[in-house]
């Protein structure tokens, strides 16, 4: 299978299928729901991370890319995250982002991210992140639980 690199191209196509749900009205009300969306994520070769902000419908407000810096890692800013939630009116954020190494499992770093955003987003009122999902050539896992997190992968073809 041929991997793809991160362009302007690839990004324009993710931004495109996100505005072409946002304009619809297009509900993500599940993993299974934003997975499809972002399915040719699992074709890079470098990991980026989709943030889709969400009415209290569960209604795409707005998204955003968060482009790759390394090969296996990105940062991600809690602060920015936050804003954008509150300048978007959204109630919740679900997270995605790809593992090119065809692994869903979560890492330890995708686990720190995850408590880092909840725990930012947790200080602000009625603002909760609604899920974190990591796409791969093997599935997905998305996290259940928000105390002890866990991660339940599922093993269905995405592409």
């Amino acid at each position: 299978m041929k991997r793809l690199k991160v362009g302007t191209t690839y990004l324009q196509r993710i931004y495109t299928s996100l505005k072409v749900g946002k304009g619809l009205g297009v509900g993500i009300h599940s993993s299974k729901d934003t997975v499809k969306v972002c399915r040719e994520m699992v074709n890079l070769d470098t990991e980026i991370m989709a943030i889709f902000y969400l009415d209290s419908l569960g209604h795409v407000t707005c998204y955003s890319l968060i482009e790759p810096g390394k090969l296996d890692e990105f940062e991600v800013s809690s602060r920015e995250i936050a804003k954008n939630t509150i300048l978007s009116n959204s109630r919740g954020v679900i997270l995605v982002h790809n593992h090119p190494s065809g692994d869903s499992d979560p890492s330890e770093k995708d686990i720190q991210t995850y408590k880092k955003v909840r725990d930012v987003l947790k200080m602000i009122d009625g603002i909760t992140v609604i899920d974190y999902i990591i796409i791969a050539r093997d599935g997905y896992s998305a996290v259940v639980g928000d105390e002890e997190i866990t991660f339940a992968k599922h093993t269905e073809s995405i592409g």
